[in-house]
């Protein structure tokens, strides 16, 4: 065998390897990037901040929270606060959407949205309120040192 012929026999080998690495590696790609639209596929309620802080435990929170939402089918779809029966926002025939509001509480709220026809909860989200001091007032001691 010349050294032309190993040097081709070696390229050759040296590319069915290169093949063997790389098509497996294309293929997760492709795997890889139907998980992701898999992923943002799937139903979700955000709010966005996630959380309003106050100076003092009980006092009220003033923030403006901004819902978005999707759903996997296009739906009558309506938010609501949690301990509330009237609903906040609807919409009709959509599969995603955003709702900007004030909020005015000093306790956190859990928000869901719901499918109108169904009855059924499709997501759920929770706007938490903080404070900076707690509540706590001194004890006042009966006696005194100086």
């Amino acid at each position: 065998m010349t050294f032309k012929q190993r040097i081709l026999k070696t390229t050759k080998q040296s590319l069915f390897s290169l093949f063997t690495i790389v098509l497996p590696l294309t293929s997760f790609h492709s795997v890889a990037s139907e998980s992701a639209n898999n992923q943002r596929k799937v139903q979700f309620l955000n709010v966005n901040p996630e959380r309003c802080v106050a100076l003092r435990q009980g006092q009220i929170c003033y923030q403006e929270i901004k819902f978005t939402w999707q759903a996997l089918t296009p739906a009558r779809l309506c938010l609501y606060d949690e301990e509330s029966t009237t609903p906040i926002k609807c919409w009709k025939g959509k599969n995603k959407g955003s709702y900007s509001m004030d909020f005015q509480s000093s306790t956190s709220r859990s928000y869901i949205l719901k499918n109108e026809d169904s009855k059924e909860k499709i997501a759920a989200t929770k706007f938490i309120v903080a404070w900076v001091y707690g509540n706590k007032k001194r004890r006042r001691t009966s006696w005194r040192l100086f």
